[in-house]
């Protein structure tokens, strides 16, 4: 089984979408195919995960049915909000299941599975229902596809009363530059060691 994620990644996308696309294709272990019009120029290829560009700006039908049918996919993950109804719709007739991948509860989906895990309220989840009533749900935290070595780090993981240390990492593109923003409010926080993660894609590095 082939699995399929259309999804981009930039300085002003950020990297989140992509990062947890690997997520899942770790965790489902099955050689997967990333069709991307823009990845992060650290890429490196993995095993099972492979890099097909993506040679227009636009996603174009043809182009990625092509692909769809060269690499055998029959599963198809879409990571990517510029990818619309019409687009889900022609392209799900090319594969066995479609998941999109999105935190919207207005959006009408022409797809299988819908993974949203957002923190949704009841009103909330009735009115993505309520437009999306033939598909499959998977809805809340419990579905976010955080990487396989935080699900053996949480055995490990105490409650703490006391904190001293806190670790910041506001993703990898940081495009409202809030690291700085936080950079000022810590010298509030006299009794705590703020460790600072930087994105590959952070404009503000050298700040």
């Amino acid at each position: 089984m082939n699995i399929g994620f259309i999804v981009d990644a930039s300085s002003k996308i950020g990297l989140g979408h992509w990062s947890r696309c690997i997520n899942i294709a770790k965790i489902l272990n099955k050689k997967s195919y990333f069709f991307s019009r823009y990845y992060p120029s650290e890429y490196k290829r993995s095993k099972n995960i492979n890099l097909v560009k993506i040679k227009k700006k636009k996603f174009c039908i043809e182009e990625l049915k092509d692909k769809v049918i060269k690499f055998k996919i029959n599963i198809l993950i879409i990571d990517n909000y510029t990818f619309n109804f019409n687009l889900q719709k022609n392209i799900k007739k090319y594969v066995k299941k479609l998941i999109i991948i999105d935190d919207c509860i207005y959006k009408r989906y022409c797809c299988d599975l819908i993974l949203n895990y957002s923190f949704l309220d009841k009103k909330e989840e009735v009115i993505l229902k309520k437009k999306n009533s033939k598909i499959i749900f998977a809805l809340g935290p419990k579905y976010l596809p955080l990487h396989p070595k935080f699900f053996e780090l949480k055995k490990k993981v105490k409650i703490r009363k006391n904190i001293k240390n806190i670790l910041i990492f506001f993703g990898g593109s940081d495009s409202k530059n809030l690291t700085e923003k936080l950079l000022v409010l810590s010298k509030f926080f006299k009794y705590i060691k703020f460790s600072i993660i930087l994105g590959s894609v952070n404009k503000n590095k050298k700040l």
